[in-house]
């Protein structure tokens, strides 16, 4: 028999896949690419909002300083009212909120507890509101505390 006679075709591969419906390897992959997607917007709308409320609770601080215009014992007392808040409501230390006196000046500094100049604002803080001519407080130490307690009470 002659090859010339003969109805052969040449050799030829397998015809490509369909690129539609995709493999089930790729719906897999899509699956995890959007559940990334929601996770990293979840975790970023987070942050914006503790970003959001450390400059709010920051600039809260800083009005508190520029309303008192020099005047110690209205400083004071908005300082007290202002670390009040934002340790108890905030920081979620509801038991702290009854304390007075020393235990809640040795709280009120524990972050920045090695600092002495924070310690001493701390136990100045306390009674200080309560005197008719209070010493003017170091606002250094104080806006150094108020940075410390803002991110532990935005961490949480």
């Amino acid at each position: 028999m002659d090859p010339q006679q003969l109805d052969l075709r040449d050799i030829h591969g397998a015809p490509l896949p369909p690129w539609w419906p995709p493999a089930p390897g790729w719906w897999i992959l899509a699956a995890l690419l959007l559940v990334m997607i929601v996770v990293a917007l979840v975790f970023y709308r987070r942050r914006l909002a503790r970003l959001r409320l450390q400059r709010r609770l920051q600039a809260e601080f800083q009005d508190i300083i520029e309303r008192a215009g020099g005047d110690a014992s209205t400083l004071n007392s908005r300082l007290a009212e202002y670390f009040r808040r934002l340790v108890v409501h905030r920081g979620g230390a509801a038991d702290m909120a009854g304390k007075t006196g020393q235990a809640w000046a040795s709280f009120l500094a524990t972050p920045l507890a090695q600092d002495a100049a924070v310690a001493e604002m701390a136990a100045r803080l306390v009674d200080s509101p309560y005197r008719p001519a209070a010493p003017p407080l170091d606002v250094a130490a104080a806006q150094r505390l108020a940075n410390c307690w803002i991110e532990q009470v935005t961490r949480a």
